[in-house]
């Protein structure tokens, strides 16, 4: 997946008037004061998870997830390099193995990202803590968990117009989640995740 849309990517801004046009606009903003910006993404995501708890009530203590989320956010941009951001993430998965096992929840997140300046759309690295509450499902049992975790991430943004942007992004989140109530047998998982979103930027 990621290759196909580094590719398509790159199809796309080898043709000359994509770079010149988010070059004169990326150039046009004020590189003093703050930029505030809005931010909606469509996550997919591939991931392991590793539970803790009694194996004969849950099963496999290791499982293989597949999922998707909705990200939204709100961010300010400083001097167009430091970018501070909040987001609230809607996350919805399910098992891969034979376990009738689902998850939803959501996570809130702070990331700050730092941005450099490029003709083909400006390139950023960034990282961040978050916080998250899930249910999981398993058959007919079912319990909450809550957790944290840190994320990093690589991210392409192109601007459209001075107020419009497309952003793409790759990323990789770590947590740990306790188990506050329920009876899947399950008292703690750690959860590594890599994900891809695709999404738009609303500046102000």
């Amino acid at each position: 997946m990621f290759r196909v849309v580094t590719i398509a990517a790159t199809l796309l801004l080898s043709i000359p008037s994509f770079a010149q046009s988010h070059s004169a606009i990326d150039s046009a903003r004020s590189s003093y004061g703050k930029n505030l910006f809005f931010d909606q993404s469509f996550l997919a995501f591939y991931g392991r998870i590793t539970k803790s708890g009694d194996e004969s009530v849950f099963g496999a203590r290791e499982a293989t997830w597949t999922g998707s989320g909705i990200r939204d956010g709100i961010g300010i941009e400083m001097y167009k390099f430091i970018h501070l951001a909040f987001y609230h993430t809607h996350i919805d998965q399910e098992s891969k193995g034979g376990a009738l096992e689902h998850f939803n929840g959501s996570e809130l997140s702070g990331e700050v990202t730092f941005s450099f300046s490029s003709p083909m759309g400006n390139l950023g690295f960034g990282a961040g803590v978050f916080g998250g509450q899930v249910n999981m499902q398993n058959v007919d049992k079912t319990s909450r968990f809550a957790g944290t975790g840190r994320v990093t991430n690589i991210s392409w943004n192109y601007f459209l117009t001075s107020s419009l942007s497309l952003m793409l992004r790759v990323e990789r989140a770590d947590g740990n989640y306790s188990q506050s109530s329920g009876d899947t047998g399950v008292e703690s998982f750690e959860m590594t995740r890599d994900g891809f979103a695709a999404g738009f930027k609303l500046w102000l």
